[in-house]
């Protein structure tokens, strides 16, 4: 999957330690950033550029002929699966389902703003809706993520400044997939985020994280996100990721498994400047293995590794 938000670089405890033990780092150097932040909910791809061009979806269709809002447009609770003036049934096949509604500044006459502005004036308060939606602010260690919508040149040369904040489920490439039903809740209760939990047959420790099935061969599980402060403070440097990763990481995966095991790593992923300044300000920590599992590791205590 191509979790957009996260992959400045990771830092993982070798999986023949303990948590608690003595920390083995690797692979921690950054890799060059992206400006593809479409899917908020995701990491994205470590040989990304600033060059990644995001899809025509993530854009609607050509506009009217006025600067009025389009009397189709989609409104908060409606869902749609190409564009936002394309209003489909929730409870049939669709790919975003559209939670809040905004608008984006800019005079008169003013030229369209670069992806960047959009995603930095849009993103935060969208990732902040859809974790209200969902019912948790710890949707990044899920399949779950936000898609942002706007007025396209053509919109926007006649004075149309809105955009619609939705949340999807991505597949293993970043990009939204078909279903059904409503996501209000979804991430509530002992096991909501474990029917959407990203597993990956990467391990976090050497590439981004894909997503895979939980049911399926996997070698990582993500486990937490850890806050590390807002958009509009100052991102924390490295020594100091790295030394919160050691700690918190290793803790969230310790009582994501019931105990300390020497056959089960930690690893974390941190997101990059221009990711920071879009919202995307956690640490996301992974249990991981040499050798793939086939069920969640939630929980195992000292029961063996279901390896495959």
């Amino acid at each position: 999957m191509s979790r957009q938000g996260y992959a400045l670089g990771v830092v993982t405890l070798a999986a023949a330690v303990t948590l608690t033990g003595c920390v083995s780092e690797v692979g921690g150097s950054p890799a060059p950033p992206s400006t593809d932040h479409r899917a908020a909910g995701a990491t994205e791809d470590p040989g990304a550029t600033d060059t990644t061009a995001a899809p025509s979806t993530v854009r609607p269709v050509p506009g009217t002929d006025s600067g009025e809002i389009p009397p189709d447009l989609a409104e908060a609770g409606d869902c749609v699966s190409t564009d936002a003036t394309t209003v489909v049934d929730c409870a049939g096949p669709h790919t975003v389902e559209i939670v809040d509604t905004g608008t984006l500044d800019g005079a008169d006459g003013a030229a369209p703003p670069p992806e960047q502005a959009v995603y930095e004036a849009a993103l935060p308060d969208c990732r902040a809706a859809v974790a209200d939606f969902l019912g948790s602010a710890d949707y990044d260690v899920t399949t779950l993520g936000a898609w942002l919508f706007w007025a396209d040149a053509d919109r926007w040369d006649r004075g149309q400044r809105w955009y619609r904040c939705g949340v999807v489920r991505v597949n293993a490439d970043g990009e939204p997939r078909t279903r059904e039903g409503s996501l209000h809740r979804a991430l509530t209760g002992d096991d909501g985020l474990d029917g959407f939990r990203l597993c990956s047959r990467e391990r976090p420790a050497d590439e981004r994280p894909r997503a895979a099935p939980c049911d399926g061969p996997h070698r990582s599980e993500a486990v937490a996100a850890i806050p590390l402060g807002t958009p509009d403070g100052a991102l924390p440097d490295v020594e100091k990721i790295n030394a919160l990763g050691r700690q918190e990481c290793g803790r969230a995966v310790r009582d994501y498994l019931g105990t300390d095991r020497d056959d089960i790593g930690a690893a974390w992923r941190w997101p990059r400047e221009a990711s920071w300044r879009q919202g995307f300000t956690n640490l996301l920590c992974f249990a991981e293995t040499e050798q793939p599992v086939d069920t969640l590791l939630r929980g195992i205590g000292t029961k063996p590794l279901p390896t495959v």
